[in-house]
């Protein structure tokens, strides 16, 4: 993101992934921003989102988004302009721009076991991007053999491995291929999270 716009703020940054949290409230308005980079958004209000999107070239575009929803903007070939209005009738919008600024080293291993509790929500040519729910007591063993990024969308407790951790909506943690480690729901909550895998590509 090219901007000054205090709505998007900073969570994560090095040479593969530039991840911002963006939070704002119904009736507020950004600053005009540019989005250069191919990203993955995911969109974390949990009563969705419905906003006005003024984007430079177009015009004003209504849209709504679901808590859960992701999507990709192919910005290299095409940039994206835009202001954005949150409307009521809905949340605030609050959601994580990860931008893919590179492919990871390559390792030629692209294809990923199927794990438990992982929902495939989408698939491109540069990632993939899985959705797990862990329910207070579920577990869940996870075998990342790749470069990717783990957004939280619903809080709560969780024991990483041995590592307690309250993690919070729009946590953003960037992990590089690791073997098997336990994720357990040690609070009272649903704990959500996505993985963005980082694909090869050229």
């Amino acid at each position: 993101v090219e901007s000054l716009d205090p709505r998007h703020n900073l969570r994560l940054h090095n040479d593969l992934c530039r991840a911002f949290f963006v939070n704002f409230e119904v009736g507020d308005t950004t600053l005009a921003h540019v989005h250069s980079v191919d990203s993955v958004y995911i969109f974390l209000s949990p009563s969705g989102a419905s906003v006005d999107q003024l984007v430079k070239g177009v015009g004003c575009k209504r849209d709504f988004m679901d808590y859960g929803e992701v999507r990709f903007g192919e910005h290299c070939e095409c940039p994206l302009e835009h202001i954005i209005t949150s409307l009521p009738g809905a949340g605030g919008v609050t959601c994580v721009d990860a931008e893919l600024l590179r492919p990871p080293p390559k390792r030629g291993k692209e294809e990923i076991q199927e794990m438990e509790k992982h929902e495939l929500v989408k698939v491109r040519s540069k990632f993939r991007c899985f959705k797990i729910a862990l329910n207070p007591g579920d577990a869940v063993e996870t075998f990342y053999d790749f470069f990717g990024l783990r957004v939280v969308g619903k809080g709560g407790e969780c024991d990483f491995g041995g590592w307690r951790k309250q993690v919070q909506v729009g946590d953003c943690d960037w992990f590089e291929p690791k073997g098997t480690q336990k994720v357990e729901n040690v609070g009272e909550t649903v704990v959500e999270y996505f993985v963005i895998q980082w694909r090869e590509w050229e």
